[in-house]
């Protein structure tokens, strides 16, 4: 008798630990893996509805992002002792900030520029 074989979706066949990793979940030490073990993980199994970048623990999902980069954008009137502004300094280069920045700031009433935590009030 023919044994039938099993069609796999290609992330079934990842173990607990990557799935949970790829869903934005702790997943015991699995995010401590080398950035490019991580990096070949997520480019071959990216989620559309999530965002991960190296040097973050695990991805986020895209309405998270968005969350975060209006906590940065906004941060000039109240940053919560930089709580609001914490993901984008830690994750985004000079040159993403500027271009969030140039995109969604509050030119009018707030002012940033490369090399500075978040925006801030103009005087």
């Amino acid at each position: 008798m023919p044994v039938r074989k099993r069609n796999l979706t290609r992330r079934s066949a990842l173990d607990e630990s990557a799935q949970a990793w790829l869903r934005g979940e702790k997943s015991g030490f699995f995010e401590f893996k080398p950035t490019d073990e991580l990096e070949a993980l997520w480019n071959e199994y990216v989620d559309e509805n999530m965002f991960w970048g190296p040097g973050m623990p695990r991805p986020i999902s895209r309405q998270a992002l968005a969350a975060c980069e209006d906590s940065w954008v906004h941060s000039g009137t109240d940053d919560q002792y930089g709580a609001n502004s914490y993901f984008i300094v830690t994750y985004y280069n000079d040159d993403e900030k500027q271009s969030l920045w140039n995109d969604r700031g509050d030119h009018e009433n707030l002012l940033w520029t490369t090399g500075m935590r978040g925006p801030e009030p103009k005087p």
